[in-house]
Order: C-alpha cells, then sequence, then structure tokens
C-alpha cells in the first residue's frame, strides 16, 4: 500500500495526457482562427473584385478610392474582430487539469469519474483514512490503466475544421488560378484593393474626347458645340457611344453619339451635336460610355465670347482737305458708328477695345477675302486691346473680326467694321446765261447766273470758250455750209479760250464775260467775227491732289452763234412779233371768257336757266326738279370753267412779260438799239405786262370763285357777276393798251428796216459805182 506522500500529485502519465490534450485544444483554436481569417480575407478579395471589375465590364467605372478605403478598412476591422475573437479570446482561456480531466471523462466514458477524482484530490494532504487511501489508489491505477486505452484525437470534432479549410483551399486554388490565368489582373486588384491604386482596369474599347484639356472645354454661352469621340480601330470598336449627362439645371439624361464615315488613320469617329450641346446657356457635366471604356467627369464650362465694347479710328485726313485756319479736316479721332464715312487718302488707325483678355485676332477683308491673323500679347489689360493701321483709304472697307479670347473661346459672329470711302466729288457747276439767247454779238456781255459748289473747297473757276473758226478759202467755205447744215464739222477750226472767274463767297454766283473786253486785250489773241460759233462753259476744280488728273466740273455747254447787230435785231424784231401774236390770242380768249360771265349774269337777271343753245325755259313752277339741276350745273360748269381761263390767261400774260424782259436784256447785254427802246420795252409793255398779272389777274379770279360759291344767292350772285365781268373790262383795257404800244414798236422797228434798207441800197449804189468807175479807168487806160 502506498503512503500518504503517493497522492499527494498527479501521476506523470496522467499529467502528460492532460498537457497534450491542452495543446491540442490551443492548436485547434489557433487553426479555426486562421481558416476564419483566411477565408474573410479571400471571400473579401472577390467581393472587393466584383465590385470593382464587373461595373467595368457593363460599362461603368471602376470602385471609386473612397469606396475602396470604406471596403479595405471594413476588412481590416473584421480580420481583427475574428483574431480577437476567433483566436486570441480563446486562447487566453485558462485550461486547468480539471477541465482537462471532465473533458476527457465526458469524452470517454470508460473511466468513470476516477480521471476527475485523482486530478481534484491531487496535491491536497488529507487524514482520509487508509481505506480512503486505498481507493484512491485503486482510481488512479483505474484512470492509468484505461487512459492507454484512449486517443485523444478522437475528443476533436474536426468535421467543421475541414470544412473551413475546404473553403480555405477553395479560395487558395481560385487565387492560384486567378494568377496562373491572369497574373497582371490579380497584380492589379490587389494593388486597388489593398494598396489603392489609382490604376485603372484594363478595357477591350479605347475611346478619346477630341477638343478637351483636362476633361475641360470652354464653350461660349448660347453656342452649339459638336460631340465628337474616337474609338481606335486596333480594340474593340463599340457599335455605338453612349453621353451621359446633367446641367446646372439639374436636367439629365443620356443620348447614342453616331457613327460618322469609316476608320480612318485607326480610328472610328463618333459625333452628336444635339440637346444639351445646342444652344448651352450653362454648364454641362458628361461622361462618356464606348463599350467597356467609360471616360467621366467631362465638363462644358460656358463662358461670355468675347465682344467689342468701343472701336476708335485716329483719322489723318490727306493734305487738300485740311484747313488750318478754319480748323477743317484736322486730324482728329471718331468713334466707329453704322454709316461711319470717310474722305479717301485718310490715313486710319483703328482702336478696339474688347470685353476680355484676347489672344489672338481673325481680320477677313470681305471685298478682298484676304485673311490677316496676329497674336495679342501683354498683360490682362492691354491684351484686351488691338490696333490695326490703313494707310490709305482706298475703297470701302468691310472687316470682320473674330475675336479669340484665353479661354479658347471667340466670337460667333464675326464683328463688322465698315468704313464708307467717300471719294472727292467733281465741282458741280449748275448755271444759266442770263438776258442771252442762242446769238450774240462781238461786242456782247454774257452773265451767268447760278451755283458753283463742291463737298469740300473750290480752287479755281473759269469760263471756257471753244471757238469754231470758219475756213477762208472757196472750197473751205463750202465745207462750212455742209457744216452749218450739220453735216460736217471737221473742216473747222477750234480755238479754246480761258477767262479767269473770281469766285464770291458761297455758292451763289453772278459773273459776266465781256467779250468786247477781252477782245480789247492786247495779250489775247481772240477776235470774234459774225458768222462764227462758240461753245461757251463754266467749269471749275477743287483741291483735290490725289490723282494726276485734278478733279474739273463743268457746266451745261451754251452754243451761241456770233452775229451783227442787225442780224441780232432782226432776230428779236421776229421774236416780238411772235409775243405780239400771243398777247392778241390772250385778248380774245379773254373776251371770250368775259361773254361766258355776261351770259351767266343774264341768266341770273332774268331768272332764267338757258343752256348752251339758248334755250328759254319756262314757268318756274313748271320746270322739274331735273331741269333745274340741270341749269343749275351748268352755271356752275361755265363759272368754274372762266375762273380757270383767267388763270391761265395770268401766266400767258406773266409769261409774255418775261419773254420781253428777255429781249430787253438781250439788247443791253449785246450793246445794240437805243436807249429809248429799250426803255419803251420795259416802261410800256413789260412792266405793265407784268404788273396786271400781278394786281388786276388776282382780283378777277377771287370774284370768279367768289361767284362760283355763291350761284345760290340771287342777289350776292348777280352783284359777284357783275364785279366779275367789270374787273375783265378792266384787265382788257389794259392788254389792247399795251397791245397798241407793241404794234407802235412793230412801226417803229419798220421804219427803221426801211432806213436800214436805203442805207443798204445806198452802200451797193456805192459800191457798184466804184466798180463802174474802175471798169472806165482801165478802158481809158487801153
Amino acid at each position: 500500500m502506498a503512503s500518504v506522500s503517493t497522492i499527494d500529485r498527479v501521476s506523470t502519465p496522467i499529467r502528460s495526457a492532460l498537457s497534450g490534450l491542452r495543446r491540442r485544444l490551443r492548436l485547434y483554436v489557433v487553426v479555426e482562427g486562421l481558416a476564419v481569417a483566411a477565408i474573410w480575407l479571400g471571400a473579401m478579395f472577390w467581393v472587393g473584385l466584383a465590385i470593382d471589375y464587373l461595373p467595368v465590364l457593363l460599362g461603368a467605372s471602376e470602385m471609386p478610392w473612397n469606396a475602396r478605403l470604406n471596403l479595405l478598412l471594413l476588412v481590416a476591422a473584421v480580420l481583427l474582430y475574428i483574431t480577437l475573437r476567433w483566436i486570441l479570446s480563446r486562447l487566453l482561456v485558462r485550461m486547468s487539469d480539471r477541465s482537462m480531466a471532465l473533458l476527457m471523462e465526458r469524452q470517454f466514458g470508460v473511466f468513470h469519474d476516477s480521471l476527475v477524482t485523482v486530478v481534484e484530490l491531487a496535491g491536497h494532504r488529507s487524514d482520509a483514512s487508509d481505506v480512503t487511501q486505498k481507493m484512491l489508489f485503486h482510481s488512479e491505477q483505474h484512470a492509468l490503466q484505461q487512459l492507454r486505452k484512449v486517443r485523444l484525437a478522437e475528443i476533436f470534432n474536426l468535421t467543421p475544421l475541414a470544412r473551413k479549410m475546404g473553403v480555405v483551399a477553395v479560395l487558395g486554388a481560385s487565387l492560384f488560378g486567378l494568377d496562373y490565368v491572369a497574373r497582371d489582373s490579380l497584380d492589379l486588384a490587389f494593388r486597388r484593393l489593398y494598396l489603392l491604386s489609382s490604376d485603372d482596369w484594363p478595357r477591350r474599347a479605347e475611346i478619346m474626347i477630341d477638343g478637351f484639356r483636362d476633361g475641360r472645354l470652354k464653350v461660349a454661352r448660347g453656342s452649339n458645340v459638336s460631340l465628337r469621340v474616337f474609338a481606335m480601330a486596333n480594340k474593340h470598336v463599340p457599335d455605338y457611344c453612349t453621353v451621359y449627362y446633367h446641367t446646372e439645371q439639374g436636367d439629365r439624361g443620356r443620348v447614342h453619339m453616331r457613327r460618322r464615315g469609316r476608320v480612318h488613320r485607326g480610328r472610328q469617329e463618333f459625333i452628336y451635336d444635339g440637346v444639351p450641346f445646342k444652344s448651352i446657356l450653362s454648364n454641362v457635366r458628361f461622361d462618356v460610355l464606348g463599350f467597356d471604356h467609360r471616360l467621366k467627369d467631362h465638363q462644358l464650362q460656358v463662358v461670355d465670347s468675347p465682344s467689342l465694347t468701343d472701336v476708335q479710328l485716329d483719322c489723318t485726313f490727306p493734305d487738300y482737305l485740311v484747313d488750318e485756319e478754319l480748323g477743317i479736316h484736322l486730324p482728329r479721332t471718331e468713334r466707329l458708328t453704322p454709316g461711319t464715312r470717310l474722305p479717301t487718302g485718310t490715313r486710319i488707325l483703328i482702336r478696339a477695345t474688347a470685353d476680355k483678355p484676347l489672344t489672338h485676332i481673325e481680320l477677313l477683308d470681305t471685298t478682298t477675302g484676304n485673311l490677316q491673323e496676329w497674336s495679342v500679347a501683354g498683360n490682362t489689360d492691354s491684351s484686351a486691346e488691338f490696333t490695326y493701321e490703313i494707310r490709305e483709304l482706298v475703297d470701302d472697307v468691310a472687316f470682320a473680326v473674330t475675336l479669340h479670347d484665353v479661354d479658347g473661346v471667340s466670337n460667333k459672329q464675326p464683328f463688322r467694321i465698315m468704313i464708307g470711302a467717300v471719294r472727292d466729288a467733281v465741282p458741280q457747276v449748275a448755271v444759266n446765261l442770263q438776258g442771252i439767247g442762242n446769238a450774240a454779238t462781238p461786242q456782247a456781255m454774257i452773265p451767268i447766273q447760278g451755283r458753283i459748289t463742291d463737298d469740300n473747297a473750290l480752287e479755281d473757276a473759269w469760263f471756257h470758250l471753244r471757238q469754231i473758226m470758219q475756213p477762208a478759202d472757196a472750197e473751205d467755205a463750202e465745207q462750212t455750209d455742209q457744216n452749218q447744215n450739220g453735216t460736217s464739222e471737221d473742216a473747222a477750226t477750234t480755238v479754246e479760250h480761258k477767262f479767269p472767274i473770281t469766285l464770291w463767297p458761297g455758292a451763289e454766283q453772278q459773273h459776266s464775260l465781256d467779250l468786247r473786253e477781252q477782245q480789247r486785250d492786247p495779250t489775247r489773241r481772240f477776235q470774234l467775227q459774225a458768222g462764227q460759233r462758240v461753245v461757251l462753259m463754266v467749269r471749275a476744280t477743287d483741291r483735290y491732289d490725289l490723282d494726276d488728273k485734278p478733279h474739273v466740273g463743268s457746266s451745261d455747254p451754251f452754243g451761241l452763234e456770233i452775229v451783227t447787230a442787225d442780224q441780232l435785231i432782226s432776230r428779236l424784231e421776229t421774236a416780238e412779233i411772235s409775243l405780239r401774236r400771243r398777247l392778241q390770242q390772250v385778248v380774245e380768249e379773254l373776251h371770250g371768257t368775259r361773254d361766258s360771265v355776261i351770259r351767266v349774269r343774264s341768266s341770273f337777271d332774268d331768272g332764267s336757266s338757258s343752256d348752251e343753245d339758248g334755250a328759254e325755259p319756262g314757268d318756274e313752277e313748271a320746270v322739274d326738279a331735273k331741269a333745274l339741276q340741270r341749269s343749275r350745273s351748268l352755271r356752275l360748269l361755265r363759272v368754274h370753267r372762266a375762273a380757270q381761263d383767267v388763270l391761265r390767261s395770268k401766266e400767258e400774260v406773266y409769261g409774255i412779260g418775261l419773254a420781253f424782259d428777255d429781249i430787253r436784256a438781250e439788247l443791253i447785254n449785246n450793246r445794240v438799239d437805243t436807249t429809248e427802246r429799250i426803255e419803251h420795252i420795259q416802261r410800256e409793255i413789260a412792266d405793265p405786262l407784268k404788273e396786271i398779272a400781278r394786281a388786276a389777274y388776282p382780283l378777277a379770279v377771287q370774284t370768279l370763285e367768289a361767284l362760283e360759291s355763291a350761284l345760290d344767292e340771287t342777289q350776292r350772285r348777280v352783284t359777284l357777276a357783275e364785279s366779275a365781268v367789270g374787273k375783265m373790262d378792266e384787265i382788257l383795257l389794259d392788254l389792247e393798251h399795251i397791245l397798241k404800244q407793241v404794234l407802235d414798236l412793230e412801226s417803229y422797228n419798220e421804219l427803221i428796216d426801211i432806213v436800214r434798207s436805203i442805207i443798204d441800197d445806198q452802200d451797193r449804189l456805192i459800191e457798184e459805182t466804184e466798180k463802174q468807175r474802175d471798169v472806165q479807168g482801165i478802158e481809158l487806160l487801153k
């Protein structure tokens, strides 16, 4: 029998068995915890790969960096939980010998509590009886005996662990398989999921957007944008590309881009130019998807297009326009406005200011198609200005200016700079001869009156006289006769003369060319003879000096035939006879008008309503309303016609008076006839005729108009009719008196003609007598 000391501690075999079980338990915990951690890591790798890569296959973008960071934090947090929960917390649990003995007792029923008894009573002093000690000894022996029969491995249920390890094996195999099949993809997945790399997944298709810089493109407000996308032909070419957009106003949507053309230079083009890229008013953000390649976070930024806020023209005018004394056309600066016009020859410096800094300018001359382009350098302020010089304005200027600003935006419609070139006009000479007809004597004074103007300033003016001289010999004389008949002027000799004019201030001019004085000038070889013809014009020049040829303005040509004083008087007498006949006709017509008014007055006096045939109406009570109306209408027509006839007679009389004034002026200007005749025409004929037209005729017309409006007033119409007849009698009396003066003038002219013919006969007789004397002298000499 053993002593007390034999039960003071557990025997070595039992202690070894308990320690082995404890180690096995800890190993199981570690292996199981690691398996769970491996399962978590493997599963989350595939989950993260799916979340990150599967959207790419569907055309979406990869998982963003912040989402991948959150996923990585989740994986780390769960992994830490697994380590604490499945490994550390279980390893730190105290595994006593009693616990191990209970586990073995519970798992193996062969011990019958002997092992627990031995472990619990080991190390304790006991005052037990011998019987108790003997019982403990037998228990220990029984425990040792049974311990040899059991296997500690049977305590563990390895099925859950085997399942976990199986999952780990599957996950590991899948990773090894992915590594074998697509090592680059595995590396990229690890970098993206665990190293948070920004490298994108490779795509089967590759697209690119044209014109964007760092995903941004600035466009002008209200402009249209054609979005152009190119797909690389060496990869998968999508059937179409899709644009996903949203605007600042909150509009969202997607549109499809269409192919344009075929593959060119290894690229397939896609284009879209509809909404929201049409008439853009606000910023637009969009992504473009082509099969599995997505270009994201692109933006169209709307900015104001550049425009010209001010255009100044620094003008330096040509010398011929400058007048420093009057301050005309001195150098000045004008602002460009619609319809700006400047004289030709002006030097122009265009200074334009834009509302935004510029990079370069395109200037198109729309008249010639010449395009000029230059860059604008400088700071922000100075780059908003540019200059362009026109050295000499020749023709109208029409520029189309396109501005390109620092945002890369140009103006939608070119800015128009239009400057009209005002050509220097030829001086305008609008003058007429005064008191000269189509014939003049060599001693005549030729007055002109009218306007000589220029758009700027006149330099000089003169009479230009072209003298057509006839040949002296017989053959030339015959040719001259043909010329005078209008057949030819080739045989005539033409000599041109220039007589200066001193211009008066202002446009209205009155000047005279004294032919007699010019012929007396010894410095001129200018002589006029009867039978010659002259053509007189008034010419003027301005200060224009840009061309070789000066600007010369000319009046209408006035053709004059040079005649003797007798020939001129004869022509004027013929004109006087014509005027006398016109005056006689006026008197006759006025008598007829007077008789018509007398008939109207007679119908008023007797109350009758006779018509133009003189039919007498019956009793007024028996005349129906229609006949009365017809009678009134007839009287109204007669009065109205009489008023019109008197007005026409007035114009005729006034015209005849002016015609006699012209005859008088021709007599004066041609220096012919006597003073008595000139005064007679003015005092007895011309002035009285014009006075009658101005004073007497208007009274008669007013009376007839009053009579026309008073036909229904019996007493007043009779009075007015008598007054009208009386006024016309006064006019006729004055006209007949003037007509007598005209006839007296004709009688005087006839006497003059008789005297002139007697003088001519006397001259011919003297000439013939001289010829007879010459003949007789020659015969005596024989």
